[in-house]
């Protein structure tokens, strides 16, 4: 029921479906629902967990880099509990 939704304490998994899923026009809805391009940009830093190739479009498409995304760092440490 989208009338209920809080889509301001949701927005990190409505930025990610966005990232994964999302046409054009959900990325501008997106934009203005979470303050422009540079809100979107802060949300996308914390943002859990992205695929490889989401991360590397992101970065990308909104000037970031690796190490300044979430699901990056939390990658890096899951991939050195597992070597270890």
């Amino acid at each position: 029921d989208l009338s209920r939704f809080d889509w301001w304490k949701s927005r990190k998994i409505v930025v990610q479906r966005v990232i994964e899923r999302g046409w054009v026009k959900d990325f501008y809805a997106a934009f203005n629902l979470y303050g422009g391009i540079e809100g979107f940009r802060e949300i996308i830093k914390e943002v859990p967990s992205l695929s490889a190739r989401d991360m590397n479009f992101v970065c990308v498409a909104f000037d970031l880099k690796k190490e300044e995304l979430k699901c990056y760092t939390r990658k890096l440490l899951r991939d050195q509990l597992l070597d270890s």
